[in-house]
C-alpha cells in the first residue's frame, strides 16, 4: 500500500554518550622504614568496552616515604591522569586506595619505663679555672672506675622543638581533614539537590569558596609550599562562576531540551577540567615540599593530600552529576 503514499525521508540523530569507567588505586601496604614505590600500574579498571585501555596513571601517597610513621597510617594513594586508548570515550571516576604502614618487626621493644632504675644524671657545673675537673661516682650498682667528665656540646632544645613543629602540625592536619570531609558533604548534598544545570555550578562554586576560607584560617600554619593552596581553590571557584555565566548566555539560545541537556553536560565536563587542573597544581607543590625533619617533610604532605582529596570529592561529584 506504500504506492498510495508519497514518502519523505529524514535523517535522525543517533547520540553516543560516555560509558562509565572506574579506576582505583589497588591498596598497598609496606613496612616501616622502608621507601615504596608506587609505579604508574598498581590501579584496578571497570567498565572498559572494545579495544579500550587503561595503561598507565599517576599514583601518590604521602605514606611512601621511609619515615613516614605508623601512627598516621592508613595513607590514601591518590590515582590521576590516566593514559590509555580510547578513554575519551568514558566519563572516568578515580577512586583513591589505601597504603597501609606496618611496624618493623626487627627493631627492639621499646623498654617498659616502670621496670628500669633511674638513670644516673651527670651533673656539670661552672669550673672555677679551665684545669679543674669534677668525678662523679656511680654507687648504684657497686664501685666502679671513676672519671673525669668532659662536658659534650649538645643541643636537646632542637630535638624538642622538632618534636613539638611536628605534634603541631598533625594538628593542622586534622583540621584540614575536618574542612575536607566539610567539602566532600557539601558536594553531595549539591547533586542530590541540584542534579544539573547552572544551579549546580553554583552550589560547587560557594562549596569550594567556603572550603577556601577554612584553608586561609590555616594559612599561617602551613609550610611556605602549602601557602597558596586556598588561592589554587579560589581560582578554580572563580573558573566554575565564570562557566557558569557562559552557560546561562548559550541556554538562553537553547532551542529544545536535549540541546539544553548537552550544553548543561559540556558545562559540568568543563567544571571537571578545571578541578582537575586544581589538585594537579597541589600536587606540584607538595612534590616541593622540603624540611630538616622528614617526620615533618611526611605530615606537610599529608596536609597537602588532603587538599588533593577534597578537591577529588569535587570531581567525582561532578563525574557523577552526568551519568554515573
Amino acid at each position: 500500500g506504500l504506492a498510495n503514499y508519497t514518502i519523505t525521508f529524514a535523517d535522525g540523530t543517533l547520540s553516543v554518550t560516555p560509558a562509565p569507567l572506574t579506576i582505583t588505586a589497588e591498596d598497598r601496604e609496606k613496612v616501616f622504614g622502608e621507601e615504596l614505590e608506587l609505579g604508574t600500574t598498581a590501579f584496578a579498571d571497570s567498565g572498559l568496552r572494545n579495544d579500550d585501555r587503561v595503561d598507565s596513571v599517576f599514583l601518590f601517597s604521602a605514606g611512601t616515604p621511609a619515615d613516614a610513621p605508623v601512627a598516621a597510617s592508613p595513607y590514601a594513594i591518590e590515582v590521576s591522569d590516566p593514559v590509555g586508548s580510547g578513554l575519551g570515550n568514558y566519563v572516568i571516576t578515580l577512586l583513591p586506595g589505601q597504603l597501609v604502614v606496618l611496624p618493623d618487626d626487627s627493631l627492639p621493644p621499646e623498654p617498659d619505663p616502670s621496670t628500669q632504675p633511674p638513670a644516673l644524671v651527670t651533673p656539670v657545673f661552672d669550673l672555677p679555672n679551665p684545669p679543674d675537673t669534677i668525678t662523679v661516682f656511680d654507687v648504684s650498682d657497686g664501685p666502679s672506675d671513676p672519671g673525669p667528665v668532659t662536658p659534650v656540646d649538645s643541643a636537646p632544645g632542637e630535638t624538642a622543638t622538632a618534636t613539638t613543629e611536628a605534634a603541631e602540625a598533625q594538628q593542622v592536619q586534622g583540621a584540614m581533614d575536618s574542612a575536607a570531609t566539610g567539602v566532600q558533604q557539601a558536594m553531595q548534598a549539591c547533586r542530590q539537590e541540584t542534579p544539573l544545570g547552572s544551579e549546580l555550578l553554583d552550589c560547587i562554586a560557594n562549596a569550594l569558596g567556603s572550603y577556601a576560607s577554612a584553608l586561609d584560617d590555616l594559612a599561617l600554619d602551613l609550610p611556605p609550599e602549602l601557602a597558596q593552596v586556598s588561592a589554587i581553590i579560589r581560582q578554580a571557584q572563580t573558573g566554575v562562576r565564570d562557566i557558569r555565566t557562559r552557560t546561562d548566555a548559550r541556554l538562553a539560545t537553547a532551542a529544545t531540551d536535549a540541546e539544553r541537556r548537552a550544553i548543561e553536560r559540556d558545562a559540568v565536563e568543563e567544571a571537571v577540567g578545571v578541578v582537575r587542573g586544581a589538585a594537579d597544581e597541589v600536587r606540584r607543590a607538595i612534590e616541593l615540599i622540603r624540611a630538616d625533619d622528614p617526620q615533618l617533610v611526611s605530615v606537610f604532605s599529608a596536609q597537602g593530600a588532603s587538599v588533593v582529596r577534597a578537591i577529588e570529592s569535587v570531581e567525582i561529584e561532578l563525574v557523577r552529576a552526568i551519568g554515573i
